[in-house]
């Protein structure tokens, strides 16, 4: 199976792979840390700031690899888990 696809993404140039798995692959995969942060200022603050950013990219998670389409998002959900939360279960692990 994955020679198949090897032998397939060879023939194209870096534009078309980076086209492929832009296709395939959601720009953000949510993380429990995230959810419980823009939950928590929903509950706590009445600030919704937080789950209006992550339904912005997660209703449409392959819009913002299109520049045209890409809505301003917390550089953090790109960087690993927040220190604060790697040692908390079910924020960072889940068992």
């Amino acid at each position: 199976m994955f020679d198949e696809y090897a032998i397939r993404m060879s023939g194209g140039g870096d534009e078309e792979r980076r086209g492929v798995m832009q296709k395939s692959n959601p720009c953000l995969v949510p993380r429990n840390w995230m959810m419980f942060e823009a939950y928590k200022k929903a509950v706590d603050d009445d600030d919704f700031e937080g789950t209006r950013e992550l339904y912005a990219i997660l209703a449409k998670p392959y819009d913002y690899y299109d520049l045209s389409k890409r809505v301003e998002v917390d550089p953090r959900f790109f960087e690993p888990t927040p220190k604060e939360y790697r040692n908390v279960a079910g924020l960072s692990y889940l068992s």
